[in-house]
C-alpha cells in the first residue's frame, strides 16, 4: 500500500517554510512592535524665518505662544452669508465665515486666523477679511495659539503680511495685434457708482507722464473689485481688459491686473 501521508507531508512543508510569521511587521526589524514605534513623524522644524503652515501643524506644541512667520493660501470658508450688492443703498450684506491659511504644497494642510483672538472680521462686500482675500498667497506674523484647536493670532489694529508675486495676466494676439489693453497706476481706492458699477481710482506722480490725469478712475468689473480689496493703498499695479478682436472698438471694464 502507499503511504500518501509521507508523500504529503514531503510536498507541504518546504511550501509552509515560506510563509512569515503572521505577528512578524514586514517593515520592522524583529521584536520591534508597530505599535509602539513612529516611522511618520516629521522631525522637528524650530528657528526658522519662515514656516509653512504644514511646518506649524507638525510642530505645534513646540511653537505654541510664539511669535512666528508663516507663509501660505488664504481660504475663505462662508458658514453664513449674503450675496455681496455692489452700489444698492438699501442692501445689508451679512456674512459669517472662517478664515484660514492653507499649506501651498499640501491643500489638505490648514489652520484658522484669528484676530486679537477672536474670529477675524470678514465682509460680504466686497467678499474679504481685513486685507486678505480668498486664494491670496500670503505671509504673515501672528502668534500660534490654542483654545478648542490651534490657530494663527494676529494682534494690534494692522495686519502684518506680504503679498506674493501673482500669476501674470494673459495677453492674447491675433493676426492684427493684442487684444488687449492695458493701463498703469498707483492704486488709490474702490468706488462704486450710483447706478452700481465698480470703478477704481489710480494715481500718479506726474499724471500726464502715464496718459491719464491725476486720480482718474477707471472702469473695472465686479471680480476684479473683489479682488482689489487685498491691495495696499499707493501699490503699483496694471489693468488689462480684453476684446474678441485687436480691430474691435469696444471699451470693457478691466478684469485682471497685476502688481508692477
Amino acid at each position: 500500500m502507499v503511504k500518501y501521508p509521507v508523500f504529503f507531508e514531503k510536498v507541504i512543508n518546504p511550501i509552509i517554510q515560506l510563509v512569515p510569521p503572521l505577528t512578524t511587521h514586514p517593515s520592522l526589524p524583529e521584536n520591534e512592535n508597530p505599535e509602539q514605534t513612529n516611522y511618520i513623524s516629521p522631525p522637528l522644524v524650530t528657528n526658522k524665518a519662515e514656516y509653512s503652515v504644514a511646518d506649524v501643524l507638525n510642530n505645534k506644541i513646540s511653537l505654541l505662544d510664539q511669535n512666528i512667520k508663516v507663509k501660505g493660501q488664504i481660504k475663505i470658508n462662508i458658514i453664513y452669508g449674503d450675496p455681496p450688492c455692489f452700489g444698492e443703498p438699501n442692501c445689508s450684506s451679512r456674512i459669517i465665515t472662517d478664515l484660514y491659511l492653507y499649506d501651498i504644497a499640501d491643500k489638505t494642510k490648514g489652520i484658522l486666523i484669528y484676530k486679537n483672538d477672536a474670529k477675524y472680521p470678514c465682509t460680504a462686500n466686497p467678499l474679504i477679511c481685513g486685507d486678505f482675500r480668498d486664494g491670496d498667497t500670503v505671509t504673515i506674523n501672528a502668534i500660534l495659539r490654542k483654545k478648542d484647536s490651534y490657530y494663527l493670532n494676529i494682534s494690534g489694529s494692522v495686519d502684518i503680511w506680504t503679498i506674493q508675486q501673482r500669476e501674470q495676466c494673459s495677453r492674447p494676439t491675433d493676426a492684427y495685434g493684442p487684444k488687449y489693453e492695458t493701463v498703469t497706476g498707483i492704486y488709490n481706492s474702490r468706488e462704486v457708482t450710483p447706478g452700481g458699477g465698480p470703478l477704481v481710482i489710480l494715481r500718479t506722480n506726474a499724471g500726464p507722464d502715464m496718459g491719464m490725469p491725476a486720480g482718474q478712475a477707471v472702469n473695472i468689473t465686479d471680480g476684479l473689485y473683489i479682488e482689489l480689496g487685498s491691495i495696499p493703498t499707493g501699490t503699483k499695479i496694471t489693468l488689462f481688459s480684453y476684446v474678441s478682436s485687436s480691430l474691435s472698438g469696444a471699451n470693457p471694464p478691466f478684469s485682471c491686473f497685476e502688481i508692477n
